[in-house]
């Protein structure tokens, strides 16, 4: 069966929500991001008065903390063995929903239904249509299993799950431009054997290379290194994930799940999704995770790293001491108070052009591991001001419109990065 995206659409959620939230330059949020984590005021009208004459002198707390805003715990510190846990969500998100927990319990609920390769999900408590898109748009920050994911809302409470449904091309119109369509998804066995195993990939890669007295620099580095070792990494102009080939030509058939399927078959193709990987698993450390988008210059030759894997460095972007400027991907990682940037893809290329007959063999040399942005300058030469954090909240426009910001602007503020890690 074939589900064109009008219908979709119509629903309020879009099909590419992943990409769109993901990889644009930014979203409309709001403005204020609360930095502590809530409290609900419980009022006790009958023992108000009691509680005023009673009074002690001591302080007494009015407030509780909603549980669905509680950090997850860590069960590779508590306990020595790490647990997948799909309802896993990054302190930010949480931060920024302080004064809404129904938006991060419904997310949960999204993220354990999909996990469970179910075919539909109830929220509890749902109010419609901006319910839902918050719950979906947050659950795709979370998880990239969310990426192979397309929810349909069939009430104002309950969404179909359909997964790894290819997009097909449907029709073409007099202009040339092309119209797809959705092809039937997988059954719920087969779904549930391939997050299986992307699971089971994280959950060994943890287990099997940390303790429960890794320090954070260990998490962050460890699995940095493991990611450039397994992995295989190119910029192929046949990308099975990508809606175009290089020369423009649209694609009969598009798959879903890039980064699942780039972790089932080790294999990325993008910048994007090998990055996303890296910030999923530290993520599920209880680490803080930054994935820019930056424009800039490559300095000492390394863009020749990029040309012998394909990549073309365009003059689109403009150019900046007469040198063709380019878009570029890295991760900023919290380790131990202070911030650090953390170039997977460029370490990835240079390590497979260095030891390209010893990939996932030796170490790589860790080059672009825990950089300050003086350092950064030294391969990559950008600014603050030509960078973008991706991985934002953005809240249901007014009107249920799916448009997005692309002015370059962010609510979640690039930390600067004043060190190298020593």
């Amino acid at each position: 069966m074939i589900k064109t995206f009008k219908p979709v659409i119509s629903r309020t959620l879009v099909l590419f929500i992943s990409v769109s939230v993901l990889f644009s330059y930014g979203c409309n949020a709001r403005e204020e991001v609360i930095d502590d984590y809530p409290t609900t005021v419980i009022e006790d009208e009958d023992n108000q008065e009691d509680a005023i004459e009673e009074d002690d002198g001591e302080e007494e707390s009015d407030s509780m903390v909603d549980d669905d805003l509680l950090p997850k715990p860590d069960t590779l510190r508590e306990t020595g063995k790490y647990v997948f846990d799909p309802e896993i969500i990054p302190d930010f998100i949480l931060r920024y929903y302080a004064n809404n927990p129904k938006v991060i319990k419904h997310t949960k609920q999204l993220l354990t239904a999909v996990y469970n390769a179910d075919s539909e999900v109830t929220f509890e408590d749902c109010s419609g249509a901006e319910d839902l898109y918050n719950a979906t748009m947050v659950a795709t920050l979370c998880n990239p299993m969310m990426e192979a994911v397309e929810v349909i809302p069939i009430d104002q409470s309950t969404c179909e799950l359909h997964y790894f449904g290819s997009i097909v091309l449907d029709s073409t119109d007099e202009h040339g431009t092309p119209h797809y369509a959705i092809g039937e998804g997988t059954a719920k066995e087969e779904t549930k054997a391939i997050i299986d195993e992307f699971v089971d990939y994280i959950t060994d890669t943890i287990n099997d290379n940390l303790t429960a007295d890794s320090t954070d620099r260990e998490r962050a580095e460890v699995i940095y290194k493991q990611l450039i070792k397994d992995m295989k990494f190119s910029f192929e102009k046949e990308n099975p994930f990508k809606n175009t080939t290089y020369t423009d030509a649209f694609k009969d058939s598009i798959q879903r799940g890039e980064t699942v399927y780039g972790v089932i078959n080790r294999e990325f193709y993008r910048e994007g999704p090998y990055m996303k990987l890296y910030s999923f698993i530290l993520g599920q450390l209880h680490m803080e995770v930054y994935e820019i988008n930056g424009r800039g210059i490559f300095k000492n030759d390394y863009d020749k790293y990029l040309e012998r894997n394909g990549v073309v460095i365009s003059s689109q972007e403009g150019k900046m001491e007469n040198v063709d400027v380019t878009i570029w991907y890295w991760s900023i990682v919290e380790i131990d108070g202070n911030n650090y940037i953390c170039d997977l893809v460029l370490e990835k290329l240079v390590y497979d052009s260095y030891y390209e007959d010893s990939v996932g063999i030796v170490d790589p040399d860790m080059l672009f591991f825990g950089l300050s942005d003086e350092t950064r300058n030294e391969s990559f030469k950008t600014k603050n001001s030509d960078q973008v954090c991706l991985n934002i909240v953005n809240d249901m426009p007014v009107g249920g419109a799916t448009s997005f910001n692309r002015d370059g602007t962010s609510p979640r503020d690039i930390p600067e990065c004043l060190n190298d890690l020593e």
